[in-house]
């Protein structure tokens, strides 16, 4: 029997082997995803084992299937059931073997045992009586092997560490070596070298836990240098145990070395195997690896050794991978290491230049910065011209995959002639169907990426493959990610870089649609769906008619049929989207047309946190509501709720009757209400959702603006236009006083308050902060206001409620 899987190669060392995990070295936030972090056209896992999966790229997992672990799971070690049927009843299924190898209990064992010994009744407990193999032992009388699995199934509780490290593992050092002495009699007894194999690992198992580190050495040596006993399926394990031994004693090569050798040995347990390794070279620290190099016996085990070294962190490694490859060509880990270099350039160096490009629209954020790594094109050459060598050197099993590697690093390096001509030979390598996949992938890159512009001409000719790659994505999830991002990162750029903004968008929201087509309200690991995210917050009147244009157009082509297939992008939420675009131009009569018609009909409503009734209520805002403070937004909610139509709608017969006013109060009235209104459907009003779909409550006015409308979304420009209007022509010294106090807030407003810039130290930052602090508290135009309205019931008012004004006068 072999023991459940090892979590952790020390027992004494749980703790610190918390603190460093060996593939995760840089830390990330909670809506990451470690699987898709990085833009990616290439699969880490092309002609792969399940076993090498731990060992995929990834550095935000310690390994790259953590998040897979379920622990309903089993760990079963094939090879040792194997080895049990073959030794005791080679006709019964591995189920079998593995229920009661794995499954039960020592109890249940024990009644077996007593079942053969003690003459007891024919009847079993229902899950010994249906169980194949322990049928066949009960009727051959198979004593020792049940004997065996008693006594290994006894030592586990000694032996493990439980799922929470914390908790305290069972130690008896007087019970370890009873079981240590009884192991050791029936391994000199034992009839068979596979019984005999047995007893040596739970001796050298039993030894390693009860810290007699000199016996397991010792004992791993004459138990598994005999040739009967080597190919066990029980060495590596025992070998391990060994490795552990050389460890704790200081002996780090030998641990190493042991490490490396149980690792290359068995397809399961690699992650615990890795796991001694990393700390017996202190973190897999490349000064180490030439004198550990000497404690191999062969170019093979250089080799994988040095691959091993390889296999921590996100620096490159193509020196060592060139090593392993003169040192062992058909070294098993060739292959990963060079798919994971892939990996680290298109994390390094492709993420940050897409990101960089006009239009390139990512689903996550990137810490990596082209222009901080110049010499990423030295290093994509030197990758290219080795990938190369490894296309024409290897063997046919893997030259597929190596000119699939080449021809993607040539389509990193822009040399698409090259890429072309690498894909060509690759096909003609006999790839796998996975392999000829990724060679598809590689030809629509460069396909796309190859024309200066992508005309009509292009756009039929690229269909078919895009056609082909939609598919793939709806059967895998690995050709999901690389369908959104060919759509969000390369088409969309370049369609940006030609000067169509519509196609950009379209191809945001085709890649939008793959992830999820029935809701564009999805957030994709924290981040919101492009497409409807930049027609919300990034697109001029202009863009939005040209977008409406272009989804209205009766006779579309074949390929721009594909683009609008499934998209969250629909002519009626462009409709509406013109609609709210004219409300941000302040263009009513068209926002009007417009919005008429939308079926959208958005009412002006938000939640609000009452904190006198500690409640939260909806409440439908009032968009002409003045107020002193903006706190005070929500206190003069309206019984309808205005809907943007509604609204616009209002602001209209405003306008036009201000625009009809001789009188003098009546006009100023009306410039003062139009100046509430414009002012609610600012970034600090209460009627903000008018115009904006997400009101970021971190924002305020900077004094730039990406679009033209935030000018007066962010500055209020228009609403202290007409406050100062209001103010004067108005005959009334108590209305004057409203007017020129809001006006004065709105001048407040037009602040820019400092954002952070990198080039700047965040002392510099802080002071500079400190100093808009100063300016907006200590508004100048208070002072005219002070002497203008000081005697006035409206200044009374306000001094007892505004803060900075009461700041101001106290000369604070």
């Amino acid at each position: 029997m072999t023991p459940r899987p090892l979590k952790l190669f020390l027992t004494v060392l749980a703790g610190s082997m918390l603190l460093a995990l060996p593939q995760n070295i840089i830390g990330c936030g909670p809506t990451e995803d470690p699987w898709d972090y990085f833009t990616s056209f290439f699969s880490n896992q092309l002609e792969q084992p399940a076993s090498h999966r731990p060992f995929y790229y990834t550095a935000l997992l310690q390994f790259y299937d953590d998040a897979d672990y379920n622990p309903a799971e089993t760990n079963n070690n094939d090879a040792i059931i194997a080895e049990w049927k073959a030794n005791t009843s080679p006709g019964l299924p591995d189920s079998s073997m593995a229920e009661l190898v794995y499954g039960f209990t020592a109890a249940e064992v024990e009644k077996l045992i007593n079942h053969i010994t003690k003459n007891a009744p024919a009847t079993l407990p229902k899950k010994l009586a249906v169980n194949g193999m322990a049928q066949h032992l009960v009727s051959t009388k198979n004593t020792e092997a049940l004997s065996y699995l008693l006594l290994a199934k006894n030592i586990e509780p000694y032996c493990t560490t439980p799922d929470d490290w914390t908790a305290p593992r069972k130690a008896d050092s007087i019970k370890l070596n009873s079981y240590i002495v009884s192991a050791d009699s029936r391994y000199k007894e034992a009839k068979t070298s596979f019984m005999a194999a047995k007893y040596a690992f739970l001796r050298c198992k039993l030894a390693f836990y009860n810290k007699r580190n000199k016996d397991c050495i010792a004992w791993y040596a004459e138990a598994f240098s005999k040739p009967a006993l080597a190919t066990a399926a029980v060495e590596p394990l025992s070998l391990s145990y060994m490795a552990g031994s050389q460890f704790r004693s200081g002996n780090g090569k030998a641990a190493a070395y042991a490490f490396s050798k149980a690792f290359a040995q068995t397809t399961t347990n690699k992650k615990q195997q890795f796991l001694g390794f990393y700390w017996a070279t202190d973190g897999c620290n490349p000064k180490l690896l030439n004198n550990y190099l000497t404690a191999c016996t062969n170019n093979a085990e250089k080799a994988n050794m040095t691959a091993l070294f390889a296999l921590y962190g996100t620096n490159f490694q193509l020196p060592a991978i060139k090593a392993v490859h003169a040192l062992d060509a058909d070294c098993p880990l060739l292959s990963l290491l060079v798919l994971r270099e892939i990996n680290k350039l298109e994390e390094q160096y492709l993420t940050p230049k897409l990101r960089s490009q006009k239009g390139s629209k990512a689903y996550y954020t990137s810490w990596w910065d082209a222009k901080d790594h110049p010499e990423r094109a030295v290093q994509i050459a030197e990758t290219l011209d080795f990938f190369e060598q490894l296309f024409k050197q290897t063997k046919p099993t893997q030259k597929a995959v190596y000119g699939a590697a080449a021809a993607y690093t040539a389509f990193l390096q822009s040399n698409y002639d090259k890429a072309n001509a690498l894909i060509a030979a690759a096909r003609q390598s006999q790839p796998s169907p996975a392999t000829a996949n990724q060679l598809k992938l590689l030809a629509l890159l460069v396909a796309a990426n190859s024309p200066k512009t992508l005309d009509a001409n292009a756009e039929n000719n690229l269909l078919p493959q895009l056609q082909w790659l939609k598919q793939q994505a709806q059967n895998d999830v690995e050709y999901l990610v690389f369908y959104r991002n060919f759509f969000s990162e390369i088409m969309a750029a370049k369609y940006a870089q030609q000067g169509n903004t519509t196609k950009m968008v379209m191809c945001y929201a085709a890649a939008d649609a793959v992830l999820r087509p029935d809701t564009i309200t999805y957030r994709y690991f924290g981040y919101d769906m492009n497409a409807i995210d930049y027609l919300h917050n990034s697109m001029s009147t202009a863009d939005v008619t040209s977008l409406y244009t272009y989804l209205a157009q009766a006779n579309k082509s074949a390929y721009d049929k594909f683009l609008q297939t499934a998209t969250p992008i629909t002519t009626n939420a462009v409709t509406d989207m013109l609609g709210t675009t004219y409300l941000r131009d302040f263009n009513f009569e068209q926002a009007i047309t417009w919005l008429k018609k939308s079926d959208a009909n958005t009412p002006l409503t938000t939640d609000y946190y009452n904190s006198k009734t500690d409640k939260t209520v909806t409440v439908n805002v009032n968009p002409f509501h003045d107020y002193l403070n903006d706190v005070q937004r929500y206190e003069k909610p309206v019984a309808k709720p205005y809907t943007k139509l509604s609204f616009a709608q209002k602001m209209l017969e405003l306008e036009t009757t201000l625009s009809q006013t001789t009188n003098a109060d009546a006009k100023a009235k009306l410039y003062y209400q139009l100046a509430s209104a414009y002012y609610n459907i600012s970034f600090y009003g209460n009627s903000h959702m008018a115009v904006d779909f997400y009101r970021h409550s971190s924002f305020w006015n900077t004094g730039t603006y990406a679009l033209d409308w935030e000018k007066e979304y962010y500055g209020v420009v228009k609403s202290s236009a007409y406050y100062k209007k209001a103010y004067e022509l108005s005959p009334n010294k108590e209305f004057k006083a409203a007017a020129c106090f809001l006006y004065l807030k709105c001048m407040q407003r037009q602040l820019p308050r400092p954002e952070y810039d990198s080039k700047m130290t965040y002392q510099q930052y802080e002071n500079s902060l400190k100093a808009f602090q100063k300016r907006f508290k200590n508004n100048p135009l208070f002072s005219n206001f002070t002497k203008e309205f000081g005697t006035t019931q409206f200044y009374k008012y306000t001094y007892n409620r505004c803060s900075y004004l009461r700041d101001f006068v106290g000369k604070k």
